[in-house]
C-alpha cells in the first residue's frame, strides 16, 4: 500500500553561508567600569583567516552534495507524477525502484543536514571559546560586548556614527583568536570529519510506445508543462483530505491511516485517469503536428537515468506551443 502522503520534496538544508552568523550568539562581556568597547560579529568572521578557511574548505563540500540531492529531488517529483499518471502501465519494478530511490534520497539528506547541524554547533562553540579567551587581553579592562546594531543604510542620517558606543575592536579580536593554537588545532580537526556520501541514482527503463520510440518525452516533465493546473488540484484536494488527518495518523490512529489510504486510491486513480487523457491528446496532436518526431514516453528523466534513445522532450513540448490540434484534443485537461 501506497504512503497515502502524496510524494513532498527533499527537505531543504540550511545554506553553509549560515556560518557566518556563528559570531551573532557570542555575547562576551569583560566586566570594567572603563570605557566600552565592542566588536561586529561579521567584521569577526570577515577578518579572521581560521574562520574563512572553515567556510572555504566546509562551503564546497555541502555544495556538491546539496546539489545532487536537489537534482535527484526534483527528477523523483517527476517520476512520481508520471507513475501515478501511468496508472496500471507502470510496472511493479518500476514503482519500488521510485519508492527505494525516494527513501534512499531522504535518508541521505537527513544524514547531509545532520552533519551540517552538529558541524555548525561544533564551529560556534570553538569559536565562541576562542573569542572568550581572548576577550580579556583584547579589551585590556574595557567591557567588551557583541554589538548587534543593525548597520545604518549609506547615506542616511548618522550613517557615519559607530553602530554601538565605545570602541570597534573587531580587528584586533579577529587577529588574536587566529593566533590561538588550541583554535587552529580544534578547526582543524573539525575540518578533517568526513561528509556523508551522496549517491547519484540512474536507471533506464524501456520507453512506453506512443506514436513511436525510437527517441522519447518524459512525461512528468510534461504534464507539469502541458497540464500544470490539473496537477496542482489534485495534490490541493488531497491535501486538504489529508491534513485533517495527520496528528492522528502520528497518534498511530488505523482508522485515521485507513481514510488516509483511501483519500490517497482516489487521488492515483484520478491521476491515472488525468494520464490516460494526456497521452490520448499528445498522440493525435503529435501524429496531425507536419515534422513532429516519431516518440514513445519514458516514466523518467535524464536526472535519473531517462529511456535509451534522444530525449525529444523538448522538442515536442515546443511544437505543441499554440497547436490547434492539441489545444482542442487537451481542452478538458486544462479547464478550457
Amino acid at each position: 500500500m501506497p504512503s497515502p502522503l502524496p510524494p513532498r520534496p527533499l527537505r531543504p538544508i540550511v545554506q553553509i553561508g549560515a556560518l557566518c552568523a556563528i559570531f551573532s550568539i557570542f555575547s562576551t562581556t569583560a566586566a570594567s567600569a572603563a570605557e566600552p568597547a565592542y566588536y561586529l560579529p561579521d567584521s569577526v568572521a570577515q577578518k579572521s583567516a581560521v574562520f574563512r578557511s572553515a567556510a572555504e574548505l566546509s562551503g564546497p563540500a555541502f555544495e556538491a552534495r546539496n546539489k545532487q540531492l536537489d537534482k535527484t529531488g526534483a527528477g523523483l517529483r517527476r517520476l512520481d507524477l508520471a507513475v501515478a499518471l501511468l496508472g496500471d502501465e507502470a510496472s511493479a519494478e518500476l514503482r519500488a525502484w521510485t519508492l527505494d530511490t525516494r527513501r534512499q534520497a531522504t535518508g541521505e539528506g537527513m544524514r547531509l543536514q545532520r552533519h551540517l547541524d552538529l558541524l555548525q554547533d561544533d564551529y560556534a562553540q570553538t569559536f565562541g571559546a576562542a573569542v572568550d579567551r581572548a576577550a580579556a587581553t583584547v579589551a585590556k579592562g574595557r567591557a567588551l560586548k557583541a554589538c548587534e546594531a543593525p548597520p545604518r543604510p549609506i547615506g542616511m542620517p548618522g550613517s557615519g556614527k559607530p553602530p554601538c558606543p565605545g570602541v570597534d575592536l573587531s580587528a584586533d579580536l579577529a587577529a588574536a583568536i587566529d593566533n590561538d593554537p588550541v583554535l587552529k588545532a580544534k578547526i582543524t580537526e573539525l575540518n578533517a570529519l568526513p561528509w556523508p556520501e551522496v549517491s547519484s541514482p540512474s536507471r533506464s527503463w524501456p520507453i512506453i510506445p506512443l506514436t513511436g520510440a525510437t527517441g522519447w518525452i518524459n512525461l512528468g516533465a510534461a504534464a507539469e508543462a502541458l497540464i500544470p493546473e490539473r496537477i496542482k488540484l489534485r495534490q490541493a484536494v488531497l491535501e486538504q483530505q489529508l491534513a485533517p488527518l495527520e496528528a492522528r495518523i502520528a497518534a498511530g490512529d488505523a482508522a485515521a491511516l485507513a481514510e488516509a489510504q483511501k483519500h490517497r486510491a482516489a487521488y492515483d486513480q484520478a491521476l491515472a485517469g488525468d494520464g490516460r487523457a494526456l497521452k490520448a491528446a499528445l498522440k493525435v496532436s503529435i501524429e496531425k503536428t507536419k515534422g513532429a518526431p516519431a516518440v514513445g514516453i519514458c516514466p523518467s528523466g535524464p536526472a535519473l537515468g531517462g529511456c535509451a534513445g534522444p530525449d525529444l522532450t523538448r522538442e515536442v513540448l515546443g511544437l505543441l506551443k499554440d497547436n490547434k490540434t492539441w489545444e482542442k484534443a487537451s481542452s478538458d485537461l486544462r479547464g478550457d
